[in-house]
């Protein structure tokens, strides 16, 4: 009896659900990243001992390079209130990026030792956000962080 009550329920559950087969439907064209562009930028600071976006406003129109110049300038007064606060050289750095290398390169005109992982994540966070909205996909290759004395390859947005 129990046998046939098992072939019973799976021929019902083989028969269907009543739903209709249909042909392939056009949904469209397939989804793309988002660039903000415009004058908004994600800052990755630090927040109780873990990395987190801060977004912003900034005139005249965001790029990479200026997203990175005011990370180094880091938290405003108002961050700094709510607890934000940054472990990079508190002197004013205008990094460069160089799109046109693979992986992208950040040169960072001041030393950045690693002994804070941190401090590193907060460059290629800030990067990798930064070239995303400004139409520049970053690869599983992530960035390159090259600081006076240290190169830091391939990095990703680590964020434990």
């Amino acid at each position: 009896m129990t046998r046939r009550l098992l072939i019973a329920t799976a021929l019902l559950l083989v028969a269907g659900c009543g739903i209709q087969p249909t042909s392939v439907v056009d949904a469209g064209s397939a989804p793309s990243m988002y660039k903000f562009g415009g004058n908004r930028m994600s800052l990755y600071f630090l927040h109780d001992g873990r990395l987190e976006a801060v977004q912003r406003s900034s005139i005249p129109e965001v790029t990479p390079q200026s997203t990175l110049a005011a990370l180094f300038q880091g938290p405003t007064p108002e961050e700094a209130a709510a607890g934000f606060s940054s472990l990079l050289p508190g002197e004013p750095v205008v990094p460069t990026v160089d799109t046109t290398a693979t992986p992208v390169a950040v040169h960072v005109p001041a030393p950045l030792p690693d002994n804070v992982p941190a401090r590193i994540n907060q460059v290629a966070c800030t990067a990798i956000a930064a070239l995303v909205a400004d139409g520049h996909p970053v690869a599983g290759t992530g960035v390159d962080v090259i600081a006076v004395g240290a190169t830091y390859r391939n990095k990703i947005c680590d964020i434990p």
